[in-house]
């Protein structure tokens, strides 16, 4: 559509157009399987939580594409550390939460603001009304710091061992 065609002219030819109208098709496609699954239902709440999400997608990824590259690539490592503080905040509220409960019978995660455990796990980021996995963004931020990294380094440097492996391998544990 017109849509996918100025994706494609700001993706570069193509390859935007494919990479745009399979995107769209996806969406399409998962809105048709919701509706195929609920429409029984008299109740269609299902349906308008996925279209909802669907815009929220859309949104969020028009919001993303138009970032500076250069603005992100200078925030990668903090975007990074904010993410990794976040996933040990509810590490240590597991933690904590597993011991006490064990121990005392308390649920320690109860008093803790923003955390949740679900499952046995304390894995949730609860802001609001929206719930959501840090561990999810922390994939993002991965790729992020990544292609930052071994793109702002010389080729001689990202084949050593020290740089190319062991530094990024302790980033990614």
């Amino acid at each position: 559509g017109v849509h996918s065609a100025h994706i494609a002219q700001n993706m570069g030819g193509i390859g935007g157009l494919i990479l745009a109208d399979g995107g769209a098709g996806n969406l399409g496609a998962g809105i048709i399987a919701v509706y195929s699954t609920t429409y029984a239902k008299s109740d269609n709440s299902m349906l308008y939580k996925q279209i909802i999400w669907v815009a929220c997608g859309i949104v969020m990824a028009l919001g993303v594409a138009s970032i500076n590259i250069n603005l992100l690539s200078r925030c990668a490592k903090w975007i990074l550390a904010a993410i990794c503080c976040v996933l040990g905040y509810l590490m240590i509220v597991n933690v904590v939460n597993t011991i006490t409960m064990s121990v005392f019978n308390f649920n320690f995660s109860a008093i803790m603001p923003f955390a949740q455990v679900r499952n046995g796990a304390c894995r949730w980021l609860v802001l609001g009304p929206i719930s959501i996995q840090p561990a999810e963004f922390a994939k993002f931020a991965l790729i992020l710091f990544f292609s930052c990294y071994y793109g702002m380094r010389d080729t001689s440097k990202v084949e050593s061992l020290k740089d190319g492996l062991l530094i990024p391998g302790g980033v990614s544990l």
